[in-house]
């Protein structure tokens, strides 16, 4: 990039993309996709793709912002699947209780299927799910 346009962008606020690029990569190192991370921060995979791969040097002030202060474990709160002890204990005693959020209804049935011998049909009645995802989630590793 040309000094004008490096001073250019510069006065117009732009900061040196290489923290945001370092972050975009401990995303990805953890297996996240460039889809997964603008739909945490909002910010297009387009502009994503081109800080990380260097093809941009500079970055909008408040890209780097969102970026810089989102953390993999704000993703791992949003992505990964988490059991409660205590809803599955509800769930074991066949006590009433609001089903598992969605993206942990996988590690329930496996839980239930592999830890506790529950076959699908009841794995699916428990925790309101179909017999294919049941059979889906527990066919998978964890």
């Amino acid at each position: 990039m040309t000094t004008a346009s490096t001073q250019h962008l510069v006065s117009r606020g732009f900061v040196d993309a290489a923290p945001v690029r370092k972050r975009i990569r401990e995303f990805l190192d953890a297996d996240y996709s460039l889809y997964q991370l603008h739909k945490l921060t909002g910010v297009n995979t387009t502009t994503l793709g081109r800080i990380v791969n260097g093809t941009s040097t500079f970055a909008d002030p408040d890209i780097a912002a969102i970026i810089t202060r989102t953390t993999v474990e704000d993703a791992d709160a949003v992505y990964k699947p988490a059991i409660d002890p205590v809803h599955l204990e509800r769930i074991l005693n066949g006590e009433p209780c609001a089903p598992p959020r969605s993206k942990d209804k996988p590690a329930y049935a496996r839980t239930l299927h592999r830890t506790y011998g529950w076959g699908s049909g009841r794995i699916a009645t428990a925790l309101s799910m179909s017999g294919t995802a049941v059979n889906k989630a527990i066919s998978e590793e964890a």
